[in-house]
């Protein structure tokens, strides 16, 4: 006699396999296992053809509920493992600072970028906070995210009062760089914190990223970037070509011949994509 593709329970078996087995018995209960098999197989063929696995697929499969079963695992498991490899970060999340004095920190970010205290807190000598070397620390925002930086004082154990500034050559951080909505109020900041006294480093444009950009340090030390109109990266991954970074005044910045310029090399280096329906 042909199998019939039915599976028999065998005499004493446990409810828990006799449930088991009764499923794999029973069209209806397959139907979600043969569903997802179909829409994987339509919707996700680049899964199958990077993964290499040779899936049992014949005439008789949809006869067999262990063949069923085999390529349902399977399928599950080339998903399970490019989801895997599809693992990112979605943004930087924040930047922290040791500094001198919190106060003076807070007042020069508040004071110049517009960031605003979330909170603020300062440790007694015998309680334990962030580790053992953290003093006192607070949270600074930009938006409605807990924190974009995070500045602390450490104990004077740690780091003495007297301890140099940030270095202005030396392995660690190089340099935060701040995003600005317009020209205008990138030469606004610039005007702003020159005429507060702000050490300014230099102004520049080009360079990878090629955006227009001040340079300048907090009360630390630390360099910071300010910064309109990076280049965005498009869906062939490959940055355009860029001038040699040079020295700008960037309060005579032609920022419109910036930006015609750029557009008309976007133009220039989109001839060579080819778009349309493919024949």
């Amino acid at each position: 006699m042909p199998s019939s593709g039915r599976k028999e329970i065998p005499v004493g078996a446990s409810a828990e396999n006799s449930r088991a087995i009764a499923a794999l018995n029973d069209p209806w209960r397959r139907l979600p296992q043969i569903t997802a098999m179909l829409i994987v197989l339509v919707i996700f063929p680049r899964f199958i053809a990077c993964s290499g696995v040779r899936l049992p697929v014949s005439r008789s499969c949809f006869d067999d509920s262990v063949h069923i079963k085999n390529i349902y695992v399977q399928l599950t498991d080339i998903v399970k493992e490019s989801h895997r490899m599809e693992v990112r970060v979605v943004r930087l999340g924040h930047v922290g600072l040791t500094v001198r004095d919190i106060d003076r920190t807070i007042d020069f970010y508040s004071t110049y970028l517009g960031m605003r205290l979330t909170e603020k807190f300062e440790y007694p000598e015998e309680k334990i906070g962030h580790g053992v070397a953290v003093a006192a620390g607070a949270f600074l925002r930009c938006d409605v995210t807990h924190h974009e930086m995070s500045i602390f004082r450490m104990r004077r154990n740690i780091l003495a009062a007297d301890a140099p500034d940030a270095p202005r050559f030396g392995f660690g951080l190089h340099h935060i760089a701040f995003e600005l909505n317009t020209p205008e109020d990138l030469k606004g900041l610039f005007t702003k914190m020159r005429d507060g006294g702000v050490e300014i480093v230099n102004s520049r444009k080009g360079g990878p990223g090629n955006q227009p950009r001040f340079y300048a340090r907090d009360p630390d030390g630390n360099l910071l970037e300010f910064y309109w109109g990076i280049d965005k990266i498009g869906w062939e991954g490959a940055s355009r070509a860029y001038d040699p970074i040079e020295e700008i005044d960037l309060l005579n910045f032609d920022f419109e011949a910036f930006v015609d310029r750029r557009e008309r090399d976007a133009a220039e280096a989109r001839k060579g994509i080819r778009s349309g329906l493919n024949t």
